[in-house]
C-alpha cells in the first residue's frame, strides 16, 4: 500500500529537506505551515503518518490535533533541542518517534525512509482465507492438477490473468495462490467485488478521491488500486464494470498511474491484475458491453477453472480437508459419514460447487459428535441419493438400511487395488531375493518409486533374502 505522509513544518527549509527525503514511489507526501493548516485544508485527513517541526509553529500539545484525523498516524516529531527528558515526554505526548533535525540529510533520511517502511509494512495486509490457500490439499482430479501446475508457471510474471469459472468454483482460491507464489507475496492482496459496487461510486472505489471530489466527500479516501501498491488487486466479477470505468481501468493498465476523483496529480502504482468472470467476456464484447482492447490486456493469460460436478475426484479430498479444518476451527471431533451419507455427497451436482460444499461440511462439523452422520443429517437437497432408487422407484426402508452396509465404489476400488499392489510387491521381491535394482528393473519401476510403495505397505527388502 502507498504511505500517505503530511509534513507540517513553519520553516520552508525544513519542509522542503523533509519532502525530498520521502519522495519517490511508495510515498505520497503533503506539506503545510501547521497541522491545523493540515485539517483546515483537509489535504491530509487520510495520512498514515504526520512529521512536524516542533522548532516551526507546532503547538506541544500536538496529541488532541492528530486525536482529530479519522484514522489516528504515526507522529514523528523533529526538534533542534533534543534530550532524553524532552524526547522521553514528547513519546508520552503522542509522538511515535522524535528525531534531531540538527542530523545530517544521509542520517535523518535514514531514519524517516525506516520509519515509513515500518508504516508501509505494517499496512500490508496477510491474505486473509483458509489455509487451504497456499496448498493443494483438495485437489486430486487430473484437470485441476494440470490447472494448477500451469497456474504455478504464471505466477512468477506480473502478466495480467483472467479466471474464467461459474460462481463458487474457486476462481479467488486460485487468485490467491498466484498471489501467494508470486515474488509480490509480502505485498497485500485486495480482492474487489466489481458487482458490489454502485455504479456511480465505482471509480471512487477503485481510484479514491479528495476531499470536496463530490457531495458528502468530507475527506479524501483511498482506492483499491493505491491500497494494492506492490501487491496484487483481485477484479472479481470485472464483467459488471461500466463501460465509463472500463475505459479508465485500461489506461491504468497502460500507464500504472491513474487520479483519484477529484485529484489533480497521478498516483503511480506497481500492482498485478488478476480478474474473474462467471460470464463468457469474449459474448460480452460482441455485444459491445465490454472493451475489446481491455478484454485482451485482461486475458493476457486465461485459466478456466472447471465446476465441482465436472471433477468427482476432489469431493472426497475437500470433505477431508474442510472437515479437519472445520473441526479443528469449532473445536469439534472430525466428523463421520455412513457409507449412504458419503455417497449422497459425492454424487451430489453441486450447483453452488465448492462454496456450496463448504457450507455443507461446516454444518456436519456443528451437527456431528460421536454418532456417525447419515444421510438424513445432510441438508434435504442432498437426500435424493441414487443408491435409494432403481428405475426411479424408491427403495423399501429395510433395502435402504441394507444399502447402509454397502461400501462405495470409490472405498471398494481403493482397498482392491491397495491390495494388489502389496500381493504384486511381495511376489516381486521374494522372486528377486530383495533387491531393489533387479526389482525395480524387472518391474519397469524407478528404484525410488519402488521404494516408496515398499514404504506404504511396510515391506523392507531384508525380509526377502534368502538365508542359506
Amino acid at each position: 500500500m502507498i504511505v500517505r505522509v503530511a509534513v507540517a513544518a513553519g520553516r520552508g527549509k525544513v519542509r522542503q529537506r523533509v519532502a525530498s527525503i520521502l519522495s519517490g514511489d511508495g510515498v505520497l507526501v503533503t506539506t503545510g505551515p501547521s497541522l491545523d493548516s493540515l485539517l483546515e485544508t483537509g489535504k491530509a485527513l487520510a495520512a498514515d503518518m504526520i512529521v512536524v517541526d516542533l522548532n516551526g509553529t507546532v503547538d506541544p500539545g500536538f496529541a488532541d490535533t492528530i486525536d482529530a484525523f479519522p484514522n489516528r498516524p504515526d507522529l514523528i516529531v523533529l526538534t533542534d533541542a533534543l534530550s532524553p527528558s524532552r524526547e522521553a515526554g514528547l513519546i508520552a505526548a503522542g509522538a511515535t518517534a522524535v528525531l534531531s533535525s540538527t542530523l545530517a540529510d544521509e542520517e535523518l533520511a535514514s531514519a524517516i525512509r525506516s520509519l515509513v517502511k515500518r508504516r508501509g509494512g505494517r499496512q500490508v495486509a496477510a491474505p486473509n482465507g483458509t489455509p487451504a490457500d497456499r496448498d493443494s490439499s483438495g485437489v486430486a482430479s487430473a484437470s485441476m492438477v494440470e490447472l494448477l501446475a500451469l497456474a504455478d508457471r504464471v505466477a512468477t510474471s506480473d502478466s495480467s490473468v483472467l479466471l474464467l469459472g461459474e460462481t463458487g468454483s474457486g476462481k479467488e482460491w486460485l487468485a490467491r495462490r498466484l498471489h501467494a507464489r508470486s515474488p509480490r507475496t509480502a505485498g497485500p492482496f485486495v480482492a474487489v467485488n466489481c458487482a458490489a459496487i454502485p455504479e456511480g461510486l465505482a471509480e471512487s472505489e477503485l481510484f479514491g478521491h479528495v476531499r470536496g471530489a463530490f457531495t458528502g466527500a468530507v475527506r479524501a479516501r483511498r482506492g483499491h488500486f493505491e491500497m494494492a501498491h506492490e501487491g496484487t488487486l483481485f477484479l472479481d466479477e470485472v464483467a459488471e464494470l461500466s463501460l465509463s470505468v472500463q475505459v479508465r481501468l485500461l489506461r491504468v493498465l497502460q500507464e500504472r498511474s491513474f487520479q483519484p476523483v477529484g485529484g489533480e496529480r497521478p498516483i503511480h502504482v506497481d500492482l498485478r491484475i488478476v480478474a474473474a468472470t462467471n460470464r463468457s467476456l469474449e459474448e460480452a464484447v460482441e455485444r459491445g458491453d465490454f472493451r475489446r482492447d481491455l478484454y485482451y490486456r485482461l486475458a493476457v493469460i486465461t485459466l478456466n477453472v472447471p465446476p465441482l460436478r465436472e471433477r468427482p475426484e476432489d469431493i472426497r479430498a475437500l470433505i477431508e480437508l474442510y472437515s479437519r479444518q472445520f473441526a479443528e476451527q469449532l473445536g469439534r471431533p472430525v466428523p463421520r459419514f455412513s457409507p449412504r451419507a458419503l455417497s449422497a455427497l459425492i454424487s451430489y451436482g453441486w450447483p453452488g460447487n465448492i462454496r456450496e460444499l463448504i457450507n455443507v461440511i461446516e454444518r456436519a462439523v456443528l451437527l456431528g459428535g460421536d454418532h456417525t452422520l447419515v444421510l438424513e443429517d445432510l441438508p434435504p437437497a442432498l437426500w435424493t441419493d441414487p443408491a435409494e432408487q432403481v428405475n426411479g422407484r424408491t427403495l423399501p426402508e429395510a433395502d435402504r438400511q441394507r444399502a447402509d452396509a454397502i461400501v462405495p465404489y470409490g472405498s471398494a476400488r481403493d482397498e482392491a487395488l491397495a491390495a494388489f499392489e502389496r500381493r504384486y510387491l511381495v511376489d516381486l521381491l521374494e522372486c528377486v531375493d530383495g533387491r531393489i535394482g533387479l526389482a525395480a528393473e524387472s518391474s519397469g519401476m524407478s528404484p525410488r518409486t519402488l521404494y516408496n510403495k515398499m514404504q506404504r505397505y511396510g515391506l523392507r527388502k531384508e525380509d526377502f533374502r534368502r538365508r542359506s
